[in-house]
């Protein structure tokens, strides 16, 4: 089964923990993890000095799955600039992409499993 996850919750929060072991345990389980997306403050997961950040990184090189911050959340939160380039804070192992994406990812997807509240 092919999966696709949004992530609103910021770091600190349970939710992104829960979407981390969500990913991580649907890759164990032999099924797909076609993006995640990271969403208003789920795209602070990205920043490089949050210790979840690390972890983030581990599963999407592990399972190859693409990781996908929302242009508009990464410029409001300083991750990337006016022109959508990721700024130094952003690890490289996440990509700044539109609302397209997320659209995609949900036509691509069996399920789209969404963590965290907007």
């Amino acid at each position: 089964m092919k999966f696709s996850v949004i992530v609103h919750s910021a770091p600190d929060k349970p939710a992104s923990e829960a979407a981390l072991k969500f990913c991580l345990a649907t890759y164990q389980q032999s099924h797909n993890i076609h993006r995640v997306f990271f969403l208003d403050e789920g795209v602070l997961n990205s920043h490089l000095n949050q210790a979840i950040c690390k972890l983030w990184i581990a599963m999407i090189e592990s399972s190859h799955c693409d990781a996908a911050c929302c242009t508009a959340s990464a410029q409001r939160y300083g991750l990337s600039d006016s022109q959508g380039k990721q700024t130094p804070c952003m690890s490289s192992a996440f990509k700044v992409a539109g609302l397209g994406q997320l659209v995609e990812a949900s036509s691509s997807s069996d399920r789209i499993i969404t963590f965290g509240q907007r």
